[in-house]
């Protein structure tokens, strides 16, 4: 494996010179999926997407995109290419697209493989995602990788993931809850030193003195949040954390057909943020 960046130089960057190689049959390919709801899946097997017709689209689509690879891709260079074939696995849930280029040339194909892929995969999206939203526009179908070694106590639960984890309940699972978001009621950290400079400043006391430091989002209140079943038998002052939020205790008001979880304690250092 190389130890440096060949597109790297002491004045930038540049497209690596390739002359000097001979001529090579060069072949590369790439794949990937899209998950979509068996209900559009059908609607494309059958045609009746109203953009037209998906697949096709999509294919045409990934073969413009190869041929412009180096134009999308600035340090790519131009290729002869003398084959693109793109191809589609409909399954029941997911398109698997592959993408083969070939070429007889002095540097790889693979850059545009993966780029015929991809805007393939996105072109399948864009004609679809009119039916894989509702009437108000929200995508009603996500697909999330359970990774059973990330919870906690397990051994991969310490490892840092790259991209975004989703913390979810399953709809079928959950029951509508209201939640309270307490945070800091003061907008400075030591607000007895801060009301006091201010009194002096200003000579007004009491809450003249204190209004200016009074947090105006030191609560938020969400009534459509939802929770794990179970915690609905919890009594109240039951307290549980909330993962990557912070420790919530079930309200004394609380009850089975009004549930009210309020935040106690944040994960987070609010101080440290703000100072940063």
């Amino acid at each position: 494996m190389a130890e440096e960046f060949t597109h790297l130089t002491e004045s930038g960057v540049h497209m690596v010179e390739v002359g000097s190689k001979p001529d090579q049959k060069r072949r590369a390919i790439a794949q990937g999926s899209i998950f979509l709801d068996k209900h559009t899946i059908e609607l494309i097997q059958n045609e009746e997407i109203k953009k037209g017709n998906v697949l096709t689209t999509a294919q045409i689509a990934g073969i413009q995109a190869v041929k412009k690879t180096s134009d999308i891709i600035p340090l790519c260079h131009p290729l002869n290419l003398s084959g693109i074939e793109i191809e589609f696995d409909v399954g029941e849930e997911e398109i698997t697209a592959t993408c083969e280029c070939r070429l007889t040339g002095q540097t790889g194909v693979e850059m545009e493989a993966i780029t015929g892929v991809s805007v393939s995969l996105l072109t399948i999206w864009d004609m679809v995602k009119a039916v894989e939203k509702d009437e108000n526009g929200n995508i009603t179908c996500i697909h999330a990788t359970y990774d059973p070694e990330s919870r906690s106590g397990m051994p991969g639960a310490d490892r840092r993931i790259k991209g975004k984890t989703l913390h979810w309940v399953s709809c079928a699972h959950s029951v509508p809850c209201e939640v309270r978001d307490y945070s800091c009621l003061w907008t400075c950290e030591n607000p007895r030193d801060a009301i006091k400079q201010y009194e002096k400043e200003h000579g007004v006391r009491g809450i003249d003195a204190m209004r200016p430091f009074l947090n105006p989002d030191s609560l938020k209140v969400n009534k459509q949040a939802f929770i794990e079943e179970w915690a609905a038998t919890l009594p109240a002052l039951s307290y549980l954390q909330f993962q990557r939020i912070g420790y919530f205790n079930v309200d004394k008001e609380s009850t089975p057909d009004h549930l009210v979880f309020n935040r106690t304690v944040s994960l987070k250092d609010t101080w440290s943020k703000i100072n940063k």
